[in-house]
């Protein structure tokens, strides 16, 4: 692929306007700044599902490379002077950089990149990267924020509050900058925007540290049309890579919320001959189960965490077998919720909002994700018990 610089001072990333460009300017720098004697890396507090790995000399020592595929992860430092650094290693991903909460600037595509924010008044500075688009089928690396030898280093602050989605193309941001439906595949990755879809502004509503591990066309027991069996979510979710090359832990990752939102992709498409289940009973009963087990699971990573369950059906279902094993699905869900011993349990269904799902295949839109946010912040701030304050 073509490497391409992006560097703009971004629109509004809700209304897509074009805001005034800012004081400071960004641009393109050599790798050679950073590896000049007396430039040094910051302090990086990573959220999301990061790899960490040294980087060798000539980098300076403490540089670190943050490889990362899951979504929505984002990066935060603290600094005093009048310029920064920041480094990558990704071609596919793009970028959103956020100086003292300022106005968002796209990086997209960097590559092997080095980019030089200057013109910032020698005072405090708090940087913010966010990851924008799904990286599916490879990995990226962002590899730091780097201040010269007369600046001084920060720290950032972990939130008090932590929230946890785990879903697929619906909380991802599929598409969703798309104006039009009919999307190839490369469209849909390079106008896919987590940063904007419904869990990621839920969180910042509460002011919340986020984890958004959705991956899209991901099911419980079965991907979207068959794809790719016994490669669902449940695979995946212990894994800091889509590899499994590397396990994720962190202690300090302990959401007080986690929202469950799967389901969709697993009955969404009729089942292929081909397929393992011969049956609705059998392919209900599979489905009850793994899901119960992926819920032992989370509890056992996250056991002070409530437990919310978005539920992919939110309307009548004509055919009575396939209905009377929804409903048996709920009541085994939510059963074993409390089995479990989640500290709270909800069981939400999406009623009385009509989207126009006018982004890519289908997809929400914008002004979907705008009415998504605040039916989720209204539902959360109902049941303000959930953060366990």
């Amino acid at each position: 692929m073509r490497r391409i610089f992006t560097i703009m001072i971004a629109g509004a990333f809700l209304s897509g306007s074009v805001i005034p460009a800012l004081a400071q300017s960004v641009a393109p720098a050599d790798i050679k700044e950073i590896q000049t004697k007396g430039v040094k890396p910051l302090p990086v507090r990573a959220v999301g599902r990061v790899s960490e790995t040294a980087l060798p000399a000539p980098m300076p020592k403490g540089a670190v490379s943050y490889v990362h595929q899951w979504p929505a992860v984002y990066f935060e430092a603290a600094f005093t002077g009048d310029n920064v650094l920041l480094k990558f290693d990704d071609p596919l991903n793009e970028y959103r950089l956020f100086v003292d909460g300022g106005k968002p600037i796209t990086i997209a595509q960097p590559g092997s990149g080095v980019f030089k924010v200057g013109g910032l008044s020698r005072q405090p500075h708090k940087l913010r990267l966010e990851k924008v688009t799904e990286s599916i089928n490879g990995v990226g690396a962002f590899q730091g924020f780097y201040i010269n030898k007369g600046a001084k280093a920060g720290r950032s602050t972990p939130r008090k509050r932590q929230i946890e989605f785990i879903g697929d193309s619906g909380m991802a941001g599929y598409g969703v900058r798309s104006t039009k439906r009919e999307c190839t595949k490369e469209e849909v990755r390079l106008l896919s925007d987590t940063q904007i879809a419904y869990p990621a502004l839920t969180a910042k509503h509460f002011n919340a540290d986020y984890q958004v591990n959705a991956y899209s066309g991901r099911g419980i027991i079965r991907n979207y049309d068959g794809a790719e069996p016994g490669v669902t979510m449940p695979a995946l979710y212990p894994f800091t890579l889509y590899d499994k090359s590397v396990s994720y832990a962190d202690p300090k990752w302990q959401p007080q919320i986690i929202l469950v939102g799967l389901g969709g992709n697993d009955i969404s498409t009729p089942l292929k001959k081909d397929e393992k289940w011969q049956s609705t009973e059998q392919f209900a009963q599979d489905f009850m189960q793994s899901y119960a087990q992926f819920l032992g699971q989370l509890h056992v990573r996250s056991p002070g965490a409530a437990l919310v369950i978005l539920w992919p059906i939110s309307g009548d279902i004509s055919d009575p077998e396939a209905a009377k094993y929804a409903r048996l699905a709920q009541d085994t869900l939510t059963a074993e919720a409390k089995r479990i011993g989640f500290r709270d349990f909800t069981l939400l269904t999406l009623k009385d909002l009509t989207l126009d799902t006018s982004a890519c295949d289908y997809h929400a839109s914008i002004e979907d994700y705008q009415k998504l946010t605040v039916w989720m912040t209204k539902f959360l701030e109902s049941k303000p018990e959930l953060w366990g304050e």
